[in-house]
């Protein structure tokens, strides 16, 4: 009896162990979801810091927990945030279809533009992958004449359309005191983000490179945006 005791007590401690860490787990992760949906909210986050303002000696994670558990808002903001997160799959199931017919008129151009952008990428990962540099871009005249350099007819009729199926995006930007335009083209998402929206098999800058290798060097590169102008 005394060993049947024994066991029972240890069973009862063992599930009140259980039922407190099962608890504390459980309240971490509440923790842990109320400030993640705090970050993704921009319109709950001035009012957050309001709160946490109030109560500087709570942690963030706490003080997360508080402002949405403790006035009853959690499974409200799980709903919205829910609601949000179907709002952006269905945008960006509305961009896939977009950007499936731009992929589709791309094939036609993109080794030109791949052959274009490809002294800005660097090997990453060991040498696994291609990937290309951020803020890589090119000046608008130069890629013009690149155009015409790779034989292309009617160019800014053709640059137009490169722009209106995103395989360039276009910036500008207002520089000095004298506020002078500056024009030039990052890669798009046709050939970027969206490389392989219809299919894996079709290129992106890294399989691209894999297969043709990178164009010129960029040093080369630098030194043809320094000549091309010239008369010669």
């Amino acid at each position: 009896m005394q060993f049947l005791a024994f066991v029972g007590a240890i069973t009862l401690l063992a599930l009140i162990t259980y039922f407190f860490v099962t608890l504390e787990d459980r309240h971490n992760d509440e923790e842990k979801e109320s400030l993640d949906i705090i970050y993704h909210s921009a319109a709950l986050k001035e009012e957050f810091k309001r709160f946490r303002m109030q109560h500087p000696h709570w942690t963030e994670r706490k003080a997360a927990w508080r402002f949405f558990v403790k006035t009853g808002r959690l499974e409200q903001a799980r709903i919205e945030k829910e609601r949000y997160a179907n709002s952006l799959k269905a945008e960006e199931k509305k961009r896939e279809k977009e950007y499936i017919i731009k992929r589709a008129y791309a094939r036609k151009y993109e080794d030109f533009i791949f052959s274009l952008f490809s002294p800005f990428a660097k090997s990453v990962y060991g040498g696994e992958k291609w990937e290309l540099q951020l803020f890589c871009h090119l000046p608008v005249d130069y890629i013009k004449y690149r155009m015409k350099k790779a034989g292309f007819e009617n160019v800014d009729d053709l640059y137009n359309e490169f722009i209106n199926n995103d395989l360039l995006h276009l910036f500008i930007r207002h520089e000095g005191s004298s506020n002078a335009t500056v024009e030039g083209c990052y890669i798009g998402d046709t050939l970027g983000r969206y490389a392989n929206v219809i299919s894996e098999d079709d290129y992106n800058i890294d399989s691209w490179i894999k297969k043709h290798g990178q164009s010129m060097s960029k040093v080369d590169l630098e030194f043809d945006l320094n000549t091309y102008m010239l008369p010669f």
